[in-house]
């Protein structure tokens, strides 16, 4: 006969079994490697210009929040845009961001980080 002592003990030991390397819990590691916004002739004259955002991802597959910022030669945010995206381990990404065309002093930055975020 099992006592409840002898079962709550074998549930002790199968539960921590089950959690062994859950404190290694994989996520992407992704990486901004290039902004490209030079404008096109075609995009000047439509007003909206396309940025290029490529991401590299140096962890395991998963979701990216990729955020954009556009700010202009004063200072003032033009705009600022995120966007999430799946990304294959080792594999990088082309992120497309729509913005007016920019001025010949404006600055563009962009940050990638995994969409999961842990609570510890």
């Amino acid at each position: 006969m099992v006592t409840r002592r002898q079962l709550l003990a074998s549930g002790s030991v199968v539960l921590a079994s089950g959690l062994a390397g859950c404190s290694e819990i994989m996520l992407p590691e992704p990486e901004v490697v290039e902004i490209d916004g030079q404008p096109t002739l075609d995009e000047i004259l439509s007003g909206k210009a396309t940025v290029d955002v490529m991401v590299k991802n140096h962890g395991q597959t998963g979701d990216v929040d990729v955020t954009f910022t556009h700010t202009d030669a004063s200072g003032d945010e033009q705009s600022n845009q995120t966007k999430t995206i799946e990304i294959a381990e080792d594999e990088m990404e082309l992120v497309e961001f729509e913005i007016d065309v920019p001025g010949e002093n404006d600055e563009f930055t962009a940050q990638a980080e995994s969409s999961l975020s842990l609570p510890f």
